[in-house]
């Protein structure tokens, strides 16, 4: 009931978040992709904190079952704290390795920048 009530309100802002700076032709896909996302999130991230909980809770005493879902909330944080490391440190490529986004998807260039660039993107000035 508490997934209902917050996170419908976060969609709009965090759709605007994620869109911005993105080309106008693009900002449909890049919406599916967020949404999906969150969807794909929920479909792992509810069976595993379930799983946690199931396996955590000893017996239908009161204590037990507040044992199972302190651990099943460690899943979450545990999930936060993962894509936060990835998002600081695991998203950068090697220096000299620009990646440049054109409408074709993403082209990788193993020239060190300024060497060459994609046909459809200026070259920097």
């Amino acid at each position: 009931m508490a997934a209902v009530i917050v996170n419908p309100p976060a969609y709009g802002p965090l759709t605007i978040v994620a869109t911005e700076g993105v080309a106008e032709e693009e900002q449909g896909p890049a919406g599916a992709l967020l949404h999906t996302s969150f969807q794909f999130g929920a479909a792992l991230g509810l069976p595993t904190v379930t799983a946690v909980n199931v396996t955590a809770t000893a017996s239908s005493s009161p204590s037990a079952l507040l044992d199972g879902y302190r651990a099943a909330l460690w899943v979450p944080l545990a999930a936060a704290l993962l894509a936060a490391l990835i998002s600081a440190f695991g998203l950068r490529t090697r220096r000299g390795t620009p990646v440049v986004a054109s409408s074709r998807g993403l082209a990788e260039s193993h020239a060190p920048a300024g060497n060459r660039a994609p046909a459809d993107v200026p070259a920097p000035r």
